[in-house]
C-alpha cells in the first residue's frame, strides 16, 4: 500500500521542519488481484494525494531513502511514486519557500522534501494548480517530475539558452518561478540526479525570459 493516502480530505499538513517523515519501501508484492475492484495496478507510493483533497501541505520529508549519510545512502525505494497527487486534487503545496538540498554527507532540510530513488519522484494527474517548490530530487531512474492528463495544465517545462560561470538563461512562462539546482553527486548509478542541490531561483519576465545570476 502507500505510505501516507490523503483522500477527499482538505487542509491536511504532512511534516514541517525538523519534523519531518521517513516514508520508504510503500508498494505491493502483488500488482494485480482479481477479486478486488478495481483489480489494479495497486502499486505503492510514499504520499498520494487523491479524490479531491486540496489545500495540502507536504513539507520537510524524506521519500525513498532516510536521513543518513547520502554518500553511502539507504536505497528504500517507493514502488511508482514518491508524491502521486491524483483525482481532481487541486491547490497542494509541496515543499516550501526554505530549501532542502542533498549534496555528499551534507543535508539540508528546510521546507523541500528530499525525494530520493523512486522511478517518479512526483507525479501530478487531473489536477491543478499544485506547486512544486524548494525540493530535492536524486536518482529517480523513470522521471523527476510527472504532469499528466492534464496534471498543472501540463505546463511546459522551462528552457536553459545560456549556461555560463556567471549566469543561466533561458525562456519559460512569464510569472513561474524557475528553480536552479547543481548537480555533484555519483551516488545513482547511472539515473540521473535531476535536482540535487538547490542555488536559488529566478521569476519569468512579462517577455518570457528568465536570468540567474550565478554569485
Amino acid at each position: 500500500g502507500d505510505g501516507i493516502d490523503i483522500a477527499g480530505a482538505n487542509e491536511v499538513k504532512v511534516g514541517q521542519p525538523l519534523m519531518g517523515n521517513v516514508i520508504h519501501s510503500c508498494g505491493e508484492e502483488r500488482d494485480f488481484y482479481e477479486n478486488s475492484n478495481p483489480e489494479g495496478p495497486w502499486e505503492g507510493s510514499g504520499i498520494v494525494i487523491r479524490n479531491g483533497a486540496s489545500y495540502c501541505i507536504i513539507k520537510s520529508n524524506f521519500i525513498g531513502s532516510s536521513p543518513v549519510n547520502l554518500s553511502n545512502p539507504l536505497v528504500l525505494p517507493n514502488e511508482f511514486c514518491g508524491i502521486y497527487i491524483t483525482g481532481n486534487s487541486n491547490s497542494n503545496i509541496i515543499g516550501g519557500i526554505i530549501r532542502s538540498s542533498v549534496i555528499g554527507s551534507l543535508r539540508e532540510l528546510g521546507e523541500g522534501n528530499i525525494i530520493a530513488f523512486n522511478p517518479t519522484a512526483i507525479r501530478v494527474e487531473g489536477s491543478l494548480n499544485n506547486s512544486l517548490l524548494g525540493y530535492s530530487i536524486v536518482c529517480s531512474p523513470e522521471n523527476a517530475i510527472v504532469l499528466a492528463n492534464g496534471g498543472n495544465n501540463q505546463k511546459s517545462a522551462p528552457s536553459i539558452i545560456t549556461a555560463t560561470n556567471e549566469e543561466i538563461s533561458g525562456r519559460g512562462i512569464p510569472t513561474d518561478q524557475i528553480e536552479i539546482f547543481l548537480n555533484t553527486s555519483r551516488i545513482c548509478e547511472g539515473s540521473a540526479c535531476q535536482a540535487q542541490l538547490s542555488i536559488g531561483k529566478a521569476e519569468v519576465q512579462a517577455d518570457s525570459t528568465w536570468k540567474f545570476e550565478i554569485t
